[in-house]
This record gives C-alpha cells, structure tokens and sequence, in this order.
C-alpha cells in the first residue's frame, strides 16, 4: 500500500527557504513495506489538513522538515525519506543500545509510580514510568523487572530510614522536643517523617498534655532568676523611670512582684521613689512663684507684663535666672569643647584628616595644682556656698593613640525648683 507523507516546514524555515507562507512537499511513500522500527521513528500519525482555497484534502503522514537536514523541501522524494528513515532508525537503534547499557541509578529516580526514566533519545528530558512505558513499551519491558526490583529496594530503604527517625524520635524525653516558643507558647519538634503513624499521633498528644506543666516550671523558674538577681546589688534594679511622667518621677519596676524575701528590699525602694517623687513635686510647686519674683526683680517692664498676660516663654525667663546667678562670674571665660581641629596626632599617623576621634569627660579626683586655684577662685567669686563645684577632665583620643585633654570647671546651683549649671574654661600649663 502506498500512501502520500505530507513534509511539512515552519514559518521559520520558510522565511530561510525564501518563502513568505506556509510550505509542503506530498511524498508518495510505501508504509506498509516500513518495519516497526521504521514505522517508530517516522512517527506516522495520521494527519488531515484542508488547503485553501478547498480544492484539495491533504491526507497523509506528517513528517517535520528537519528531517530533511541541509536538503531542501523539494528533494524530499520517496527515495531520500526512506534513506532518512533508514539512517535515523540505525542512530536510534544506537541510543537504545546505549540507554539499556548505562547503569539503572544514571537513569532512573523516584518512588513507585512517581519513578521518571531518561530519555533515551539522548535528550536530557525524564519521563514518568507511565509515559515512558507508552512511548517506548520495548525498551520498557526489557528492564521492567530490574526497575520494578530497583523500587521495591528503594522503598524498603525509605521505609526503613522512616522506622528509625520514628523509633528515634519517640525515645527522645519530652524536654528535647518541648521548647518554649515566646509569650507563654510552646512548640513541638516533631519527626521529620512518619508524622501520620500512629505511635507518634499518640506522643504527640501526651507532648501537648504536658504543656501547662513546662509552662509553669519555666515561669518558676524565670521568677527565681529574677528574685535572686533583684535581691543583690543596686537597690535602682527595683526602681525605674515613670516614662508618663514629663517631671522625672520615679515608679516601681516590680510592683506586683510578691515573694517574702524581697519585702525588705521592696519597701526601702518604694520609699526612694516617694522621697523622690516629694522632691519632684516640691520642686515643681517652687517654680512658678521664683519665676515671678526673678521677674519682678530683674526683669524689664516688658518682660513682667508679658508674664502678667501669660505671654513669657519660660525659656526666657530661665535664662534670666541663670544670668543673675552667675552674674558674678560674668568676666570669666567659658569652656568650650574639644574639637577635631584640637586633636592631635602621632608623627606615625598616615592622615590625621582621617583619623577616627573620640570624646569623652569625667569628673576628676584628682588634678593639677592650676585647676585646684582656679575652683577655690571661681568659688570665692560666686559667693555661694550651696554651689556644686567640680573639676571635669574632657579628653579627645584618635586612632593613633594619641590623647588631648583640656580641663573646665562645672558650677550648678539649684535654686527655685531649677538646676542651673555652667562650665567655665580653665587653662593648664602645656607640655614641652
């Protein structure tokens, strides 16, 4: 019998072929005198087009044009698909032979049905079982049983693999799987496999039973910490800042806090926070009366009837406080801070330009001679004994270790429910 194979080419080949449409070439060809092998490669699978106009039915076998290699569509005569078919069947005979021959584990993986097999095409595609065993049900049969053997192994070792993490799993006491999550939560670690077996549904839920009692166990133990911590050292670890407050007060960290052994400790600490909180309130009822006698005192007329009218800023005002009390001291020059233009360097610094800075002060127990004169002088002069005086080292180190200090003189008196401070500039004798 002999039928007509359509060779088809794409719009692609076409446009290469100096074509702007569509193109086929009928070819009469002889199937029944193909073999199977023949048959296979051809891949003939009945095919039905209608030209247009309708003048034609083509019906045939499809056979794609890249078959045809550098020949062009017009030479695809009976002879030329046969000798194609002939050398591609040789060649695909050579990949079969080729596939059977590479060890199982290079072409296969997978469980069971979900198995996939190479292609042996020589493609670097994988096909499931079930696809594969429809298109190449020659090939298939012939390693069908080592495939089957294959997964009936791989299953067992998963199988075996997946009884171990359970029996692991489950031997583990419950501390190794609980673990507190955060806020009162807690999770469990479960196996990485076999979470739908029995024996590890019912641990699971005696994990869960035992919850409430790690949960109480791990607030017993978080209370003890923070018992013993709070019953050593500073007295402040009790007592913390009220952050609703805008006066500085103080508040209890642990108020509800109730064991025995911290009622001593409790108690002085609430007492701190009222004494300071009196302090607070004392000092906030003073303000507004000193306020206006500065005022009225050394203020000007229109610094007082701004007051009057509730029009002067408070800033102003205290300004006005701070110039009467130092007033005294108005001739003395003030400090004024260390700088990078101040810092000096080592002669190995590479770019003093560059080199990190940095800045630190403290208040100083000790000190030269000149800073000592220069403290009991600005006292003197001040003329008020409930006036802090301290010495303040401020240093300027670099990255090269170098350390440049300069020292001032920090003044503050507290008066009117206010904290008024300055620091004056005090010169010391510059090293050779």
């Amino acid at each position: 019998m002999s039928h007509r194979v359509i060779v088809w080419v794409d719009r692609a080949e076409a446009i290469r072929a100096g074509k702007n449409a569509w193109g086929h070439q009928t070819v009469e060809l002889n199937v029944t005198a193909l073999d199977d092998v023949q048959r296979a490669e051809l891949a003939l699978v009945p095919w039905r087009r209608d030209t247009r106009p309708n003048t034609e039915e083509l019906t045939g076998y499809r056979l794609d044009a890249d078959w045809l290699g550098h020949r062009s569509i017009s030479e695809a005569t009976p002879a030329v698909v046969a000798e194609l078919l002939t050398d591609r069947a040789a060649r695909r005979e050579q990949a079969y032979a080729a596939w059977m021959a590479r060890p199982l584990a290079e072409i296969w993986d997978g469980d069971g049905e979900d198995s996939y097999l190479v292609s042996p095409t020589g493609s670097a595609s994988r096909l499931r079982l079930d696809q594969f065993r429809s298109e190449w049900p020659a090939l298939f049969a012939r390693r069908h049983a080592e495939i089957e053997q294959a997964i009936a192994d791989k299953l067992a070792r998963q199988a075996a693999e997946r009884e171990s993490t359970i029996c692991e799993w489950l031997a583990k006491p419950a501390d190794d799987l609980l673990y507190h999550a955060g806020c009162g939560t807690w999770e469990v670690r479960r196996p990485a496999t076999g979470n739908s077996d029995p024996r590890v549904k019912s641990r699971l839920a005696e994990l869960q039973a035992l919850i409430p009692e790690f949960e109480a166990r791990r607030q017993a133990a978080e209370h003890e910490e923070l018992v013993q911590r709070l019953m050593t050292g500073d007295i402040q670890r009790l007592i913390g800042s009220d952050y609703g407050e805008r006066e500085g007060k103080w508040k209890l960290w642990y108020p509800n806090l109730d064991d025995p052994r911290l009622a001593d400790r409790q108690a002085e600490a609430a007492r701190l926070v009222a004494e300071h909180n009196a302090e607070i309130e004392r000092r906030a009822q003073e303000r507004p009366a000193y306020i206006a006698r500065i005022i009225a005192e050394h203020g000007t007329r229109n610094q007082q009837e701004r007051l009057a009218a509730g029009a002067l800023p408070l800033g102003e005002a205290t300004a006005l406080a701070e110039q009467v009390i130092f007033a005294a001291l108005d001739g003395e020059p003030r400090y004024e801070k260390l700088t990078r233009a101040d810092a000096e360097h080592s002669d190995e610094c590479d770019d003093p330009d560059d080199c990190h800075v940095g800045y630190d002060a403290d208040v100083a127990t000790e000190m030269p001679g000149c800073v000592w004169d220069a403290m009991q002088s600005l006292r003197q002069k001040l003329g008020r004994d409930d006036a802090t005086i301290e010495a303040r080292r401020h240093v300027a180190t670099t990255a090269c270790e170098v350390e440049t200090e300069r020292w001032g003189i920090r003044i503050q008196v507290d008066e009117g429910g206010y904290e008024f401070a300055r620091e004056y500039a005090c010169d010391t004798p510059q090293e050779d």
